[in-house]
């Protein structure tokens, strides 16, 4: 069963004071993948986007393939496809909704509990069952202009947009991580599965060994840290998340649930560099930057997206212990390029970078969940089938 919140303090408590005694990850020696569907992808991964296979029961036949996002938190489904799905379950408790504010899309559905298992039938990988609320979505509507400030499960729109009724078809995974302040409100830590594995290999097997994280690489989602699979890895701390407004300020703050990494991004040289929060990731091959009305972005004529040419500098991390750097039309099929850049600037929000999924062909991305960082191995260069170049920089700055 999924453990209560004071007993994951407690745990969280009891792993972070043994660290202080021992080396990072001695004695969790538990990991497992599940491995990315194969795709089309010329031997250059994340050409495409990314996914796995999941199913509600160890032994229904029906599978789902979801795309993995680390742009979102909590797995977002149609309802109208989960097999055991029941009205009943839509409660007034229950109502959930998430935005994409990548493809403008509302989701408003029902938070409802189940069992998700991985690595069905595998016979190299040993099953694994996580337990979450699944989202399971009713409705899903274009809302250009919803304000993730101040808006929830209404589109502000007038007239307002169409809605789509029972969709199908929906199959999102989400599993990333300060993401409430972004059009999520209800995507906390308890809502991601890879973070509520509740048994590997069965019940009878303990946990005791599992550090709580997951590794992104070109394989698939790796659970567990250990001091094997972090090895090279340089770490940057992710500050706590700040509660919105609209929380209760009572309620004890979840151990798990980290705001985004902070960074820092240039743009065509531009100094100082502008101090941002980083987000990598894995479900769109597009990039989006947003900077003060202060910096200068070269635009296509009637477009927010950067002209070809445009130098781009991102470091993850203050103080930066990793960086990717990249030419806007160069290196997109092999390279950390994204396939577009859009480059927005605003005084209404704060400078932010989401990289897209392409940084995945240069590093290896490590969440930890217990103590509050994000980990980055760069891969050599000639672990990919075709060239890169020089389009990315791994730097211990």
């Amino acid at each position: 069963m999924i453990l209560p919140l004071l007993q994951i303090l407690t745990l969280t408590l009891f792993l972070v004071s043994s660290l202080a005694q021992q080396g990072t990850y001695d004695g969790y020696s538990t990991s497992t993948l599940i491995p990315f569907l194969q795709t089309e992808d010329s031997g250059v991964p994340f050409t495409n986007p990314v996914s796995i296979a999941l199913r509600f029961s160890s032994t229904s036949s029906r599978e789902f393939t979801p795309i993995v996002d680390t742009g979102t938190c909590g797995y977002v489904v149609s309802a109208a496809d989960i097999p055991d799905w029941r009205e009943e379950e839509a409660t007034f408790d229950s109502l959930g909704w998430e935005f994409l504010s990548s493809s403008k899309k509302l989701y408003n559905g029902h938070w409802i509990k189940r069992d998700i298992f991985f690595n069905v039938g595998s016979s190299t990988n040993p099953l694994i069952r996580s337990q979450v609320p699944v989202l399971a979505v009713t409705n899903v509507t274009i809302c250009n202009d919803y304000n993730v400030a101040v808006d929830k499960d209404k589109c502000p729109t007038i007239p307002a947009p169409p809605v789509e009724h029972n969709p199908r078809g929906i199959d999102l995974f989400g599993i990333g991580y300060g993401r409430v302040a972004d059009g999520q409100p209800q995507g906390t830590p308890d809502k991601n599965p890879i973070l509520n594995v509740v048994d590997i290999a069965g019940p009878d097997n303990s946990l005791a060994s599992l550090w709580p994280g997951y590794i992104i690489s070109k394989a698939g989602i790796t659970i567990g840290l250990t001091n094997t699979n972090t090895a090279g890895m340089e770490f940057a701390l992710l500050p706590p998340r700040t509660k919105t407004p609209t929380e209760d300020a009572t309620t004890p703050r979840h151990p798990f649930d980290w705001a985004q990494l902070p960074g820092c991004v240039s743009v065509d040289g531009a100094l100082p560099c502008t101090k941002c929060t980083v987000i990598h990731d894995t479900g769109v091959d597009q990039a989006y930057i947003t900077v003060p009305l202060s910096v200068t972005l070269r635009r296509l004529s009637g477009s927010f997206i950067l002209v070809t040419g445009s130098d781009v500098q991102i470091t993850f991390g203050q103080p930066g212990i990793a960086s990717e750097s990249f030419v806007v039309g160069t290196g997109v099929t092999t390279g950390v390029t994204p396939r577009e850049v859009f480059g927005y600037r605003t005084s209404r929000r704060a400078p932010r970078v989401n990289t897209g999924s392409h940084v995945y062909r240069a590093f290896e991305v490590g969440f930890d969940a217990v103590r509050g960082r994000l980990g980055f191995k760069a891969i050599e260069k000639n672990d990919l089938k075709k060239s890169q170049g020089n389009q990315f920089v791994y730097t211990g700055l």
